[in-house]
């Protein structure tokens, strides 16, 4: 939750790259989906009983034919996909007013925060394209319990992999956008029988649509899937290739920044999963996974004139993960309990440095191990000073969980989850309690209380200048209340939560080191309205989130206080489609560097307007035609880092 500086922040990956959360439906035979979470779908898809879940299927996101991943997730209640310093700059998402390092992302079943990175562990929304997601799902709160390290504000699944309503095809997209910007993708599925192939492939390129920020993405994957009576299995892997330029973060970006130097950075991402599901008898299932996922990046920034605070700096890093899980899932009666295992695998290998343009006279005492100089003298030696930030580390961490849950006929439910993790030496327990009660037939009320833990980052336990090995983990503990009912085609759902994070990680200037000190509050609500009515479609969402540093009046940057969304579509016709969102971000506070010392800012509230039309031209093709930023509003989300302005984008879908 700590966002200054933001070079220390911290973040892991997620321990739960397979996760189970139980249906609690009585029937003696269900289908094998609904009750195990796979590479490919959750179990509580059409379950409210345990939590809500946001869900957007592959009819919402063909609706709104988003051009980036952040447009899917600002869709989204209490969800804030930023890009700040455009596609070649941070790209991150957060969920109520967390840090995004606090939140974990799972790409069919695979967790991909790289906890080598100098933000904690953060996943970069820029390397991946939504051009081949099928599903969406968002889960708030802490949830340890079924994820494991990291889930400390949330989990972020997004869906590649096939189903089992996916037909032999070939699909072939190509977009155009102005300034020079293009996305194409292709896919070709077979499907005989119970088997069903994938080969998917795409590349992304942003053009000069930002200021000073551009992107390159390049992705292909492959999913095979096996669907038997009582059996399911499923592998697959994906693999990204990436280049991406931007002004340094904090700079001042094109607007103020005192030179025209970039950061630069190249990677590849590479995920793999094997997983299957067996239905041993009536009432109990198990299922098991296998998945690992790499990544080397080159980073380069210059730094941030006249570069004593932010001076250049570099590193080659490679993260490898490996994780195997299994679960045994049963119920009798209106019981449900589930027993999980897990064990992770972490490497992490990171090379680089820090170059000071010249060696200040009033660090010498710190750079040598001596005392400090007992006054400021401001001066400094005429020679460049480059210090290694090398650091190699690995972990293991082993992990058992139980849930049980309970289901009267009148569906009041009772749910009680423990979680045991040995991290090396360190052990962590979390648990989570839950009370559902019905208040009428389509009406009810959910309580929880949840804990959640976030192991160090690789970065902030074993950089070169600020690692600190004694780091304690991070904790979460939060209390929801969430209210749903459905009066025919209106939905309307309301969720109160009081969040409170412990043992944060920030930088001290001081000893020049990570330390385990802060403590941070986010309070606040969500509320979503849907209906439907003939041929128009409308979702409407609200949320605040409060966050606050106890004992503290210092502002937290880049978290808007409140935002606000309205979705609205209409079918014309049968093959004409229409879809718009309006987007209003709060003011949020913003600090900068470009001055030569660090000041804060209050960036202005905004509202954005995404239209899309789609038509159906034939049975095989579709012709897309969509507006970005209709109004061309001016606004920004870091300071001197302009948002792209109003942009025309034109697409051809052929399906055979």
């Amino acid at each position: 939750m700590i966002s200054q500086p933001r070079l220390t922040v911290l973040r892991l990956t997620c321990v739960q790259v397979f996760a189970l959360l139980p249906s609690l439906t009585c029937a003696d035979n269900p289908p094998l989906e609904s009750i195990l979470v796979t590479a490919n779908a959750p179990s509580t898809q059409t379950n409210k009983q345990l939590g809500k879940v946001d869900i957007l299927t592959a009819a919402d996101i063909h609706l709104q034919q988003p051009p980036e991943l952040h447009q899917l997730l600002n869709g989204i209640e209490g969800v804030y996909a930023s890009r700040e310093g455009g596609p070649g700059g941070i790209n991150s998402v957060s969920i109520r007013g967390a840090e995004p390092n606090f939140t974990v992302v799972l790409i069919d079943g695979v967790a991909v925060n790289d906890p080598t990175n100098s933000r904690g562990g953060s996943y970069d929304l820029a390397t991946l394209s939504p051009d081949h997601i099928r599903r969406v799902e968002v889960i708030k709160g802490p949830r340890s319990l079924e994820y494991g390290s990291d889930a400390l504000a949330g989990v972020v699944k997004l869906i590649t992999a096939p189903d089992n309503e996916d037909n032999t095809g070939l699909q072939v997209l190509h977009e155009a956008q102005e300034y020079g910007a293009f996305r194409s993708a292709g896919s070709a599925t077979l499907a005989e029988g119970k088997h069903t192939l994938s080969i998917q492939g795409g590349r992304n390129d942003s053009g000069k649509v930002w200021t000073g920020s551009n992107r390159n993405l390049t992705e292909a994957a492959a999913h095979y899937r096996l669907t038997l009576d009582r059996a399911l299995l499923q592998l697959g892997g994906r693999q990204a290739d990436f280049t991406k330029r931007a002004y340094p973060e904090q700079s001042g970006g094109p607007m103020f920044a005192q030179n025209d130097g970039r950061d630069r950075s190249e990677g590849q991402d590479e995920t793999f999963y094997v997983s299957g599901e067996l239905s041993v008898a009536d009432g109990w299932r198990l299922a098991t996974q296998y998945s690992q996922y790499q990544r080397e990046l080159d980073y380069h920034s210059p730094g941030i004139a006249p570069y004593n605070n932010v001076p250049e700096n570099f590193y080659s890093a490679d993260y490898q993960r490996q994780q195997w899980r299994v679960v045994s899932d049963t119920r009798v009666a209106g019981f449900n309990l589930n027993v999980g295992a897990d064990r992770r695998w972490e490497t992490g290998v990171s090379h680089g440095a820090v170059v000071f343009p010249d060696i200040p006279i009033d660090a010498l005492g710190f750079l040598l191990g001596l005392p400090s100089l007992p006054v400021e003298t401001g001066l400094a030696i005429p020679l460049p000073l480059s210090l290694d930030t090398d650091y190699r580390l690995r972990r293991t961490t082993e992990g058992g969980f139980a849930e049980l849950n309970w289901q009267s006929e009148n569906s009041l439910v009772l749910s009680v989850g423990v979680r045991r993790d040995k991290t090396d030496a360190r052990r962590e327990t979390v648990r989570r309690y839950l009370v559902g009660i019905p208040l009428w037939q389509e009406a009810r009320v959910n309580l929880s209380y949840s804990e959640g833990f976030k192991s160090p980052s690789f970065f902030a336990l074993g950089h070169g200048l600020v690692g600190n090995p004694d780091l304690k983990p991070e904790r979460a503990q939060s209390y929801q209340l969430d209210v749903s009912t459905q009066w025919q085609a209106l939905a309307i759902e309301l969720t109160l939560f009081d969040t409170d994070y412990r043992d944060l990680i920030d930088f001290d200037s001081e000893a020049f080191t990570n330390v385990n000190r802060d403590r941070v509050r986010s309070r606040g609500g969500e509320l979503s309205v849907q209906t439907q009515w003939r041929n128009w479609r409308l979702h409407a969402g609200l949320a605040h989130a409060a966050v606050t540093v106890e004992d503290s009046d210092r502002n937290l940057a880049n978290r808007p206080q409140n935002t606000a969304t309205v979705d609205l579509s209409r079918q014309f016709a049968k093959r004409l489609g229409w879809h718009n969102r309006v987007r209003w971000t709060d003011e949020q506070f913003a600090t900068s560097l470009h001055t030569c010392e660090s000041r804060e800012y209050v960036l202005d509230d905004y509202i954005l307007w995404d239209t899309v039309l789609r038509w159906d031209a034939t049975r095989t093709t579709s012709l897309t035609l969509g507006l970005e930023n209709v109004a061309d509003v001016r606004y920004q989300e870091a300071v001197g880092f302009p948002g792209a302005g109003r942009l025309l984008r034109f697409g051809l879908a052929i399906t055979l």
